[in-house]
């Protein structure tokens, strides 16, 4: 079992032909969202959304080339 939290998402075309994409945590609350030109865009930046506490803690690790 994983101890990461749960994200939700939405993406969904708006009447002027531009994408909407949301994120929401567990309780239901707005993490991020925006207005993008493609549906393909707009999935980019969800996941980039989802996977961004990841990255920050990777970045605080040191690494050193082999």
């Amino acid at each position: 079992m994983h101890d990461d939290p749960m994200v939700r998402f939405s993406i969904a075309p708006t009447s002027s032909g531009a994408w909407l994409w949301r994120t929401f945590d567990l309780d239901g609350q707005l993490r991020a969202q925006g207005l993008v030109a493609t549906r393909k865009l707009a999935a980019a930046l969800v996941i980039r959304d989802i996977v961004s506490p990841d990255l920050r803690r990777v970045s605080q690790l040191s690494a050193k080339a082999a």
